[in-house]
């Protein structure tokens, strides 16, 4: 199989889990209760932001698990890529929290990066190191361009 195509199907369930809580924000507004609750790190910020919310992540988890198995990468890799992915966004959010950089407010290149590695750590036995680097060079194109579409189609109200 081709190397960018073999890396894209690796790749989908991470691309998923990152894509899904859009989507479900805007399909099931009333159950956007926050990862954080509410609650305030000791620096007086959010330990997340008003936007990481559980239905975000049970999404992510549930369709990336969903797209391991229906791309025969199986289950268990489906869901710690899925897992993964969303311990990652979870980790950028808090770090933008203490940054004092605000829930929607653009941070890239970080983002990309801190998920797909995470997402990586969670899944090591799936890729090669050149994978991992030509994902990390990959994703931020990848993730500008998917917030863009989610920006034009009225997913998003920013376009990053």
């Amino acid at each position: 199989m081709n190397f960018f195509l073999a890396l894209t199907v690796k790749s989908l369930p991470i691309i998923i889990a990152n894509v899904v809580p859009v989507f479900f924000a805007k399909l099931l507004p009333s159950l956007d209760m926050p990862v954080d609750f509410g609650f305030n790190f000791t620096d007086g910020q959010r330990i997340f932001g008003k936007n990481k919310t559980l239905r975000g992540v049970f999404s992510a988890i549930a369709f990336g698990t969903l797209a391991g198995y229906v791309l025969n990468l199986g289950i268990s890799a489906g869901f710690m890529l899925s897992l993964g992915t969303m311990c990652g966004d979870l980790l950028t959010s808090f770090i933008k929290r203490r940054m004092k950089v605000k829930p929607g407010q653009r941070f890239q290149p970080y983002e990309s990066e801190v998920f797909v590695l995470t997402a990586v750590l969670f899944a090591p036995a799936l890729f090669s190191v050149t994978e991992v680097i030509a994902m990390m060079i990959l994703s931020p194109a990848v993730y500008v361009l998917f917030n863009y579409l989610a920006y034009k189609t009225g997913l998003k109200n920013v376009p990053w």
